[in-house]
């Protein structure tokens, strides 16, 4: 996962629509482990419930992390972030979600050393 990221001007205009806080978003490309291919090279990218309980159990504050299991970012292969969208219950279930694309989840640097 790349460091940094370029925010679009419709990505922009789509986290202010959607009402999603700056802080959320940087939450979600820190610990997102969830990637679904989406159209055009892009990736979508969110925290599964899993992820956030562990980061809870951590000492993250527990409204960061649930709030941060409703919002899904979509990065192009360059690192832009597309656009942003609110998720409900339903599209986080794992069928809906397969008939999008083949859901991978994602093992970080840290992971594979406790492994």
């Amino acid at each position: 996962m790349k460091s940094t990221f370029k925010v679009s001007r419709h990505a922009k205009e789509r986290i202010r629509q959607r009402g999603i806080a700056d802080h959320l978003v940087a939450f979600v490309l820190q610990n997102f482990d969830m990637e679904i291919p989406a159209r055009q090279g892009c990736r979508q990218v969110f925290v599964s419930r899993r992820e956030a309980a562990r980061l809870v159990n951590a000492g993250t504050d527990f409204r960061i992390a649930d709030r941060s299991r409703s919002v899904a970012l979509f990065i192009a292969q360059d690192g832009t972030i597309v656009t942003a969208m609110r998720m409900d219950a339903s599209d986080r279930r794992r069928g809906r979600l397969k008939q999008r694309g083949a859901i991978t989840r994602v093992r970080r640097v840290n992971e594979l050393e406790r492994s």
